[in-house]
């Protein structure tokens, strides 16, 4: 039987979605033990596919605790410096290398009516993607995707280049005396 001390839990929510992860691998292990007709790889698969999900369920219910704070800081707006305030939560799907997960996190607007997350700006996301997830999508090479992979991929890198390298190249001097001649 599996036993989780919850003594760190900030909220009743935390503690209920951990109560549930014990409860689920509790009764894969009832499942399993249970069935005497199982083979070594017939249990592998199971707990590596049920693994697998609790990963990704653990992860999700992680991430949205904190996204679902408000900032602690005054926030201004990145396209005219306006101060801002919360509007409301809003949900936000992308792919980590857990799976894909869904997290409310709060949008905030200016006078001007501009509208940002940032959340997503500290999180460093791309597209639907993280940052480690596009790594691994580099590393692993154009040569072994398919053509609509490699297509988005390319979106991806270009996207990269405009949103983080080009902004941290104009700050430096040289560059910025270069523009000016």
């Amino acid at each position: 039987m599996l036993s989780i001390s919850l003594s760190g839990c900030e909220s009743n929510d935390s503690k209920a979605g951990f109560n549930k992860f014990v409860k689920e691998a509790n009764d894969l292990y009832e499942n399993i033990s249970s069935d005497e007709s199982l083979s070594l790889g017939d249990v592998e698969v199971r707990v590596s596919e049920n693994f697998r999900s609790f990963e990704q369920k653990f992860l999700e219910m992680c991430v949205s605790q904190k996204a679902g704070e408000k900032e602690s800081e005054p926030v201004a707006c990145p396209a005219c410096q306006e101060p801002c305030r919360p509007l409301r939560m809003r949900e936000r799907h992308f792919t980590t290398l857990c799976g894909k997960i869904s997290v409310n996190r709060w949008m905030y607007c200016c006078e001007q009516g501009h509208r940002h997350a940032p959340w997503d700006a500290k999180q460093k996301l791309l597209d639907q993607y993280t940052h480690r997830v596009a790594e691994a999508m580099v590393l692993r090479g154009f040569g072994t995707l398919r053509m609509n992979t490699s297509r988005m991929l390319l979106r991806l890198w270009i996207t990269c280049m405009r949103n983080l390298i080009c902004p941290m190249l104009l700050k430096l001097p040289s560059v910025r005396q270069k523009q000016k001649s």
